[in-house]
């Protein structure tokens, strides 16, 4: 319970920090022009990388009209939005729709100056097609935050959400989303220079993607998830395997139909090269589970290696 409530408030506190709002700017793919358009309601832009080279945020809202955003349209990817831009479909998931390409991230959330926190929300949009539908990048010691809700990723080649590659303190904020059909649903593979990844997810449904649900392969993490569904993914619902700490909460979901098990946790000892000798660190990996369901699920339903703690 205090590990919850401590990934709760560490996303109240980022997100108080970009309450205020600047400006709302339009874009279009059927009526905007990036010509001649202003990026007012009455004239729109036409595509999101126009639209995203000419918003100065922080705080800057882009109100996304329905329509198909690819490279065909003129799209160039990755999108790399300015710290703290908000993209909001006007229309709603099914009917606005930005298409990647395979072997590039759709969205790359860049890191900011060190000490300046970046963000971006994304709300009712479906993002597919790509390499990652949202990669958290490199940064330096500053704060990035995702916040997603109401839409759909799906049929990246590799992870819908990716985080982990930077030295800073990544956070996702999902809530209200379908994840599925990618290679991994969520991944987090940080490494011994990442400061933190967390996850704080609310009434999701992953699914149907060829590996894990979700995946820690790397890097010190915690995660939150309520009342989501993960389901029918081709490896594990739940995975995680580090060699540093990390620790998940799964409260009212359920896992269940996944083909490679449930649950799975698992941290190794690491022995480094010190100044006066070896030294070790020894992590731990925890999976609680509060009125979870889990089962219906191949392999196992719960399984952990030696040294970490699973309680279903």
């Amino acid at each position: 319970m205090q590990r919850r409530h401590t990934l709760l408030a560490i996303w109240v506190v980022m997100l108080a920090a970009f309450s205020a709002r600047a400006d709302d700017f339009y874009v279009d793919a059927v009526n905007g022009n990036d010509v001649s358009g202003d990026g007012s309601q009455a004239n729109p832009w036409k595509t999101i990388t126009f639209s995203l080279s000419q918003i100065p945020g922080p705080d800057d809202v882009l109100f996304v009209a329905s329509g198909v955003y690819d490279a065909a349209h003129g799209e160039v990817f990755p999108l790399q939005p300015q710290p703290s831009v908000s993209l909001v479909s006007i229309t709603g998931a099914e009917s606005t729709l930005i298409v990647g390409e395979a072997n590039k991230d759709v969205f790359v959330l860049p890191g900011a100056p060190q000490f300046t926190p970046s963000r971006l929300t994304v709300d009712a949009i479906t993002i597919k097609g790509g390499r990652h539908g949202i990669t958290l990048n490199e940064g330096v010691g500053e704060r990035i935050l995702l916040t997603l809700t109401n839409s759909t990723i799906t049929n990246h080649t590799r992870a819908g959400i990716y985080t982990g590659l930077g030295k800073s303190l990544e956070v996702v904020y999902a809530e209200r989303n379908v994840i599925k059909d990618n290679l991994y649903g969520l991944l987090h593979h940080g490494s011994a220079l990442s400061v933190a990844g967390t996850w704080i997810l609310r009434d999701n449904l992953i699914e149907g993607n060829t590996s894990h649900g979700a995946a820690v392969t790397e890097g010190e993490f915690g995660a939150v998830s309520t009342s989501d569904v993960i389901r029918n993914n081709g490896g594990v619902g739940w995975w995680q395997s580090t060699t540093q700490s990390v620790h998940t909460t799964l409260t009212n979901s359920t896992i269940s139909g996944n083909a490679g098990g449930g649950l799975y946790t698992h941290a190794d000892v690491q022995i480094f090269p010190g100044y006066y000798g070896y030294y070790y660190f020894d992590p731990s990996a925890t999976i609680q589970t509060l009125t979870s369901v889990v089962y219906g699920n191949g392999g196992f339903g719960g399984a952990q290696a030696a040294g970490t703690s699973l309680y279903v």
